[in-house]
């Protein structure tokens, strides 16, 4: 039987975001809820590969990938927030896919053994979208939301310091 890795994956996955089926991209990691042809609906934690190529949706489905190796994709690919337009301002990350899907799959997805978790799935069928933020371990380069409000904040709290201390009391 093969292992179920969901829970570990979700442990790594932070920010959740509702997003438009139509605005998923490349790269991106995301909860989606999938009515099979028998009218029975499926939650499926993903790493979208082509969100809409031909009517067909391909990801893998992380259910069937170990965390170490889909972590892994991290190393050879930059951690980056999305900058498509109304995307931009959700704060949301991706892996740069710069290379063509079936070249990807064929060199990246093969050789750290993750082919067991494509899928190809009916685009149309994918009826709702949460993405995340994931956490990809050594490999990660950005921040959850939460920890960048956090450091932010104490940024602005030290520049707010600074400026006041060269500031005389006032009525001296």
């Amino acid at each position: 039987m093969a292992s179920d890795y969901t829970s570990r994956h979700r442990s790594n996955m932070k920010d959740p975001t509702k997003l438009n089926k139509s605005k998923l991209e490349r790269g991106m990691v995301a909860k989606i809820r999938y009515r099979k042809k028998d009218g029975v609906q499926r939650d499926y934690f993903v790493f979208v590969l082509q969100p809409e190529f031909k009517a067909r949706f391909h990801c893998l489905d992380l259910k069937h990938c170990k965390p170490q190796d889909f972590k892994e994709l991290a190393e050879d690919l930059d951690e980056v927030f999305s900058t498509t337009k109304g995307i931009r301002k959700l704060d949301l990350t991706k892996l740069r896919i710069e290379e063509a899907s079936k070249a990807f799959y064929s060199g990246v997805i093969r050789n750290k053994k993750l082919q067991v978790g494509y899928r190809t799935l009916i685009e149309k069928n994918v009826t709702s979208v949460i993405v995340y933020n994931y956490d990809y371990g050594n490999f990660d380069l950005i921040e959850p939301a939460a920890k960048r409000r956090q450091q932010e904040q104490i940024r602005k709290d030290d520049t707010d310091l600074d400026t006041r201390q060269d500031v005389p009391p006032v009525g001296l």
